[in-house]
């Protein structure tokens, strides 16, 4: 699949509420995708130093695999109605 990214400006905040010191999550999109996500401060010396934003695709394969473990029906819906 390659290397993949959420749009900067989506992921914006949770860098901000990171370098503030507060762990944060969300859904962001990017390039036709989904992702949930992760953004957690990094500390040195108990100063923040940085962030780190973690996250996993979610779609198809993550709807198949929940529907197999919990024998429901699973949609991800994203964007305006």
């Amino acid at each position: 699949m390659g290397p993949q990214a959420s749009v900067a400006g989506g992921r914006a905040e949770l860098v901000r509420q990171a370098l503030a010191g507060r762990a944060t999550a969300g859904v962001l999109a990017g390039e036709g995708r989904q992702y949930q996500v992760a953004a957690r401060p990094v500390m040195v010396d108990r100063r923040v130093v940085g962030a780190v934003v973690l996250g996993t695709q979610i779609g198809d394969a993550l709807a198949a695999e929940l529907r197999g473990l919990t024998r429901s029906e699973v949609s991800f819906l994203s964007g305006r109605p």
